[in-house]
């Protein structure tokens, strides 16, 4: 009993390190997204989902386009999407809505002319421009949390030094 536990064990070991061996990107499975970088095989940050099980080489499903074929060693970075977040949205959005509401609160913000010894001088109203940098912030935080950021995490690439 003891020798056929032992060699189903060493069977398992055997077969796990052979998988990993013959993968050569570790930690992929199929049906997930990723980023990468691959000089001359795709463009620049390609964004694909992983058909098979990764081996020698890799088959993306393109989102605009026909599966593409890259393979490994040309790989010079890869990420894995976790989703997207929409707390990460909402912050980009607030980030960019302040600076929106902020000068459009001080175009709006104009009150009429007034006359100070015969030069007219145009006036800025702080409640308009608070109010415009603070409906900005909510309307960018919202429509950020709405649509969300992805998270991409950096996978190391074997025997790159990552």
């Amino acid at each position: 009993m003891r020798a056929i536990v032992a060699a189903f064990m060493l069977l398992a070991f055997t077969a796990r390190a052979g998988a990993q061996q013959t993968s050569p990107i570790l930690g992929l499975r199929s049906g997930e997204r990723i980023r990468i970088d691959a000089p001359g095989e795709v463009q620049h940050h390609f964004v694909g989902t992983l058909l098979f099980p990764p081996s020698d080489t890799l088959l993306l499903a393109s989102p605009n386009g026909p599966p593409v074929t890259v393979h490994p060693a040309r790989i010079t970075s890869l990420e894995v999407s976790h989703g997207r977040s929409g707390a990460r949205g909402a912050f980009r959005g607030l980030i960019i809505g302040v600076p929106v509401g902020l000068l459009l609160g001080f175009v709006v913000g104009n009150e009429p002319e007034q006359q100070c010894y015969g030069c007219p001088v145009k006036r800025r109203s702080g409640r308009d421009i608070a109010v415009g940098t603070v409906a900005g912030a909510v309307t960018g935080a919202l429509i950020g949390g709405f649509v969300g950021r992805e998270r991409w995490i950096s996978v190391p690439l074997p025997g790159r030094g990552r």
